[in-house]
């Protein structure tokens, strides 16, 4: 859970930047930036405890987590510039607890169907 810590700041960041700039946050299909991005961030914490609590369900969350932190680090490093983009360390940080989180749910989905293969026709 120790991910959790910059995802929660990135998230008040974010949630203080619309704050402040109000009318100045960019829109992209009516949607402002940066409270989706704070919720986002706020979602990947949430989901990664799901994850970790719901056994059944930890591939497909798993891989949903892992598919946005990837995405989000990836095109934070592509957009160093962007005003929501975090610094390139913690680009790099978001694109490996992506990775890590997607290794930990196919490790499990992979142990899970060693203990109870499918019957076989």
């Amino acid at each position: 859970m120790i991910g959790a810590v910059p995802w929660a700041w990135y998230a008040v960041d974010m949630f203080i930047a619309a704050r402040e700039r109000g009318r100045e946050d960019p829109v992209t299909a009516g949607f402002h930036h940066y409270p989706v991005l704070g919720a986002a961030a706020i979602a990947l914490v949430v989901l990664t405890v799901l994850m970790a609590i719901w056994p059944r369900g930890r591939f497909f969350v798993g891989l949903c987590v892992a598919v946005v932190a990837t995405w989000f680090g990836a095109t934070a490093l592509a957009f160093p510039d962007a005003d929501a983009a975090p610094s390139p360390f913690w680009s790099v940080a978001a694109v490996a607890w992506g990775v890590g989180i997607a290794c930990m749910a196919v490790a499990e989905f992979v142990q899970a169907r060693r203990k109870s293969p499918l019957p076989r026709r």
